[in-house]
């Protein structure tokens, strides 16, 4: 249906003359619609499907490939820039996870040295010598607990098979209870010199535990119970239980009570303590019908530092 104008192409076309020239040989009656045009005329309508179906010429395909292949390889760089996106972003995560991974074991390695506690002496048992070790792997913490020396108090505690225990307390920085741990006189084995004589007792145990509750830990205290009260050896004299309790129970000789005492003074005011608690340092506490009667504080000298009468 085209024809030629000049150097223009148009389209022959009745409905469209108003756009168009006077027709042309082999267009009788109709008018020529230079493509230019057709092309405003359909931008202008919007709608050229009602009246172009089947009249308007075929399209080149000259022009639209070369479109197409441009679309094409437009979409295909696309999806390959994104697909490259989010595998950078995969080996970014993959990389930041590994490391802090490997940054966590460094840090958790140091734990799995033993840490050794500042020795702990109890004079009360003979002037005995605590040390405990501890450790952390894989969630567990491990304990080390020795006791240095085997004086008349143990021995005769081990000896009549007593429900003697010691209670280890370990403390933030702040001085509050983390985690607290029960040993029996029973559970321990007694460690013997060449001679074969006994030189100690040593426990070692286990538990699940945090890495941020085991770091936590700062410092520890002990506490003993169950011990007869003529186990201590520096005892000066011995009284019998009853008689010791009739001591303490009397509030006069709390009444006599002064600050510095020596816990040899408070021993003979009040009698053998019913349980002790080691702080560390040197300090202590001894209860007296516990855990509703009276307590006497020493400070780090083993002197009287404050008391509560029951």
């Amino acid at each position: 249906m085209g024809q030629q104008r000049g150097n223009r192409q148009g389209v022959c076309h009745r409905s469209l003359g108003r756009l168009g020239r006077p027709g042309e040989p082999g267009c009788p009656d109709r008018y020529i619609i230079d493509r230019k045009e057709l092309d405003l005329f359909w931008r202008r309508w919007q709608r050229p499907t009602k009246w172009a179906k089947g009249r308007l010429p075929p399209p080149d395909w000259r022009t639209v490939m070369p479109n197409l292949k441009s679309f094409l390889l437009a979409t295909v760089r696309l999806a390959v820039a994104i697909v490259l996106a989010l595998g950078v972003l995969v080996l970014a995560i993959w990389a930041f996870s590994n490391y802090r991974e490997a940054r966590r074991a460094r840090a958790e390695a140091s734990l799995a040295n033993p840490r050794a506690w500042p020795p702990i002496t109890l004079e009360p048992l003979g002037n005995v010598h605590l040390a405990l070790s501890t450790m952390w792997r894989d969630g567990h913490a491990y304990y080390q607990f020795r006791i240095d020396g085997f004086p008349l108090a143990l021995a005769t505690a081990k000896t009549m098979g007593t429900q003697a225990t010691f209670t280890l307390t370990l403390l933030d920085m702040h001085g509050f209870k983390i985690h607290e741990q029960q040993v029996s006189l029973d559970s321990m084995l007694r460690l013997v010199d060449e001679k074969g004589q006994a030189k100690g007792l040593e426990w070692k145990g286990d538990e699940d535990m945090s890495v941020d509750t085991y770091r936590a830990l700062v410092r520890w205290e002990v506490a003993w119970s169950g011990f007869p009260d003529e186990a201590a050896e520096n005892t000066k004299s011995q009284l019998p239980s009853a008689q010791s309790e009739a001591l303490w129970k009397n509030k006069a000789k709390w009444r006599q009570l002064s600050r510095g005492d020596s816990r040899d003074s408070v021993r003979e005011l009040l009698g053998e303590p019913t349980k002790v608690d080691q702080l560390g340092s040197g300090r202590a506490v001894w209860y007296y019908g516990y855990p509703s009667g009276g307590e006497v504080w020493f400070d780090r000298s083993g002197e009287v530092q404050s008391w509560t009468e029951p």
